[in-house]
């Protein structure tokens, strides 16, 4: 399924993007969902790598405090 956005950009930016679809020989629509799509998912795992952080961080602590238990860490 497909929603429709209507995006404002900067000049400089439009221009950097229709380059790069023409170079791509993709539209200017499909590299810039595919372009918001990449960065979501980075994000998503720059978020899920700072969760692992945390709780590698805090397992010491967990294994004293709570071994053998079950534990969830949100938002670390």
């Amino acid at each position: 399924m497909s929603r429709i956005l209507e995006l404002t950009l900067e000049e400089r930016t439009f221009v950097q993007l229709e380059k790069l679809a023409g170079e791509r020989g993709s539209s200017v629509e499909d590299l810039a969902s595919q372009t918001l799509r990449s960065s979501l998912e980075q994000a998503a795992e720059e978020k899920m790598q700072r969760e692992i952080a945390a709780y590698l961080a805090m397992h010491p602590q967990l294994r004293e405090t709570h071994l053998g238990q079950h534990v969830a860490v949100f938002q670390g």
